[in-house]
């Protein structure tokens, strides 16, 4: 069975109505055995006690959304997509999944690894691992970096692709926005989306 991770860090009541409607796209699109997961940050704190601390050194929702998805699907395998992604294809995307067995998507003119989506058909793959230890490379300062494409986004994920050769297909950004795919328009995701301020832990009771 194939999962999907997403994260909405104060969790699917609080997740705003413009992306409610792309899960539901979603749901529609996928086959029964697909198991959708929304992650909150407790729920993600749950299975990775550091998120905490981590969490609250992101300065941006963005670099918490890139600290996560790589670290659930190096504990649990599977697809991992932004709460701003509709489906294209869902059935084309599905074999691709199952003959590419790992994949991310690739924009080489851009030096880019865009984490839109990509999947990982066995936990505990070596690319995720690096990919989470250099996103904290400097925990105080790298996470606040203003950079977050660079620090925790595709340029990160470009970094440890070019680096070390690995079992990933690299699917071109042009065939996986067009074909499987389409992400949301730059800042979509934000609105009540909020930052370290949201966080579940730090409302008042």
């Amino acid at each position: 069975m194939i999962r999907l991770h997403q994260f909405w860090a104060q969790g699917a009541d609080l997740l705003p109505r413009n992306l409610a409607v792309r899960r539901e796209r979603w749901r529609e699109a996928l086959p029964a055995g697909v198991e959708m997961i929304l992650w909150d940050a407790e729920s993600v704190a749950e299975v990775w006690p550091e998120f905490r601390e981590l969490a609250g050194k992101c300065y941006h929702y963005a670099t918490m959304c890139d600290l996560v998805l790589p670290r659930l699907q190096y504990l649990y395998g599977g697809l991992a997509m932004g709460t701003d992604v509709s489906p294209l294809d869902a059935d084309r995307l599905l074999r691709l999944c199952e003959v590419a067995g790992n994949f991310i998507v690739l924009n080489v003119r851009g030096r880019a690894c865009s984490n839109a989506v990509s999947y990982f058909q066995k936990p505990g793959h070596p690319y995720l691992g690096i990919v989470s230890r250099h996103q904290r490379r400097d925990d105080d300062l790298h996470l606040g970096y203003a950079n977050v494409w660079h620090a925790t986004g595709p340029g990160c994920h470009w970094e440890v692709y070019s680096k070390y050769q690995f079992d990933v297909v690299g699917v071109p950004d042009e065939m996986a926005y067009r074909q499987l795919v389409e992400p949301g328009e730059e800042g979509s995701w934000q609105g009540a989306g909020g930052g370290q301020n949201a966080l579940p832990w730090d409302r008042e009771s």
